[in-house]
């Protein structure tokens, strides 16, 4: 007897981010060329801030990119940038 019936199978995929953001203050002689190396030594000052923040954040759909969040390829992206210039960069 013929098989009147045939198994399918139905895929789905949903991609989610969260995103995250804190305003700091950092002294206006540092050179916008140093403020990278200013974060990571005073990173204890604001990281429980930001992860607060990320922890509370909703998901959205979509990979987050857009406002200086371009990197598709990697899972994890973390940027800054000064206010009234031009001048940002990612972080390493």
């Amino acid at each position: 007897m013929e098989n009147k019936t045939k198994e399918i199978t139905i895929s789905v995929r949903r991609v989610y981010h969260k995103y995250a953001e804190i305003t700091l203050d950092v002294p206006s002689s540092i050179d916008n060329k140093d403020v990278e190396d200013f974060l990571y030594e005073n990173e204890v000052e604001y990281i429980n801030d930001l992860n607060q923040k990320f922890s509370e954040a909703d998901y959205q759909v979509g990979f987050g990119l857009g406002g200086g969040m371009v990197d598709a390829d990697n899972e994890y992206e973390k940027r800054f940038d000064v206010k009234g210039t031009l001048y940002g960069k990612h972080m390493a």
